[in-house]
């Protein structure tokens, strides 16, 4: 399931190295997508997109919408600063 998503984040450019994470319950699916987000016009509507996609993806993988609850969350991380400390005082 995980490189299912990361299939469709991957089309995605305002993603840059996705991580996925999907937990299946009864009746439940809670994908979460961690990733750095640049910045691009209008990305709460690429998110919203991307988002309605993998539940439509989700539900047509597993074969039936009726009583399956897709839960889908995206996180932002940012890029580690590298430290540029003099060694030698």
């Amino acid at each position: 399931m995980e490189n299912f998503v990361l299939q469709i984040v991957d089309k995605e450019p305002f993603i840059e190295n996705p991580s996925i994470k999907v937990k299946m319950y009864n009746k439940k699916v809670r994908i979460k997508i961690a990733g750095y987000m640049r910045k691009a016009p209008a990305i709460l509507e690429k998110q919203n997109e991307l988002v309605e996609e993998i539940q439509s993806q989700v539900a047509s993988l597993l074969g039936t919408t009726e009583n399956i609850k897709t839960d889908v969350s995206l996180e932002n991380y940012r890029k580690p600063e590298e430290k540029n400390q003099e060694r030698v005082k």
